[in-house]
């Protein structure tokens, strides 16, 4: 049976089956109830068109490497990696979903081995003021793929997304 992490993202959605399902963490419509766990479908697509690694800028970088320096340090690292990317985001509000994608990252690890390397894959910027970097971690047995939303409504970069998925088939056209 393949193990599985698909649709990673921090929302409080958690796909049930005989698989590992990932979460997604992001904020919602102001107003709108969140879903409870299990209640989300995965949602989760990638790339569509040409990849493009274009430098981000300083906050979005600083905020990524610091986060991917922790997790590969292993799987018990996991939680500190994601309270330290999530720190002073709205995203960090939501405690059950943080834990319950710390666990599932935690997860991924275990099953695919530690990570060997970490590559930028794709910056794509929405308008002036949002980017999303895709990133992809290197493992043992498979690479992991991960999304990173950012937001600048003043000077900083907020992280307002975050995704993560071990389906690599969207990355192939």
């Amino acid at each position: 049976m393949k193990t599985c992490l698909s649709t990673l993202a921090l929302f409080a959605a958690l796909s049930v089956s005989s698989h590992l399902h990932a979460q997604t963490l992001s904020l919602d419509v102001p107003g709108a109830p969140a879903p409870a766990a299990g209640e989300v479908n995965p949602i989760f697509k990638f790339h569509r068109r040409k990849p493009d690694p274009t430098a981000l800028p300083e906050g979005p970088k600083t905020q990524i490497q610091l986060f991917f320096q922790t997790l590969s340090k292993g799987s018990t690292h996991a939680r500190a990696a994601l309270d330290t990317l999530l720190k002073g985001t709205r995203l960090a509000e939501r405690t059950e979903n943080v834990s319950v994608l710390s666990d599932k990252v935690t997860e991924a690890i275990r099953v695919y081995g530690k990570i060997i390397d970490t590559e930028h894959y794709d910056t794509q910027k929405v308008g002036k003021r949002m980017l999303v970097a895709t990133f992809l971690t290197w493992h043992e047995l498979q690479p992991i793929q991960w999304r990173f939303t950012f937001y600048q409504a003043s000077v900083d970069w907020a992280l307002i997304d975050l995704r993560v998925s071990d389906n690599v088939e969207d990355l192939i056209e």
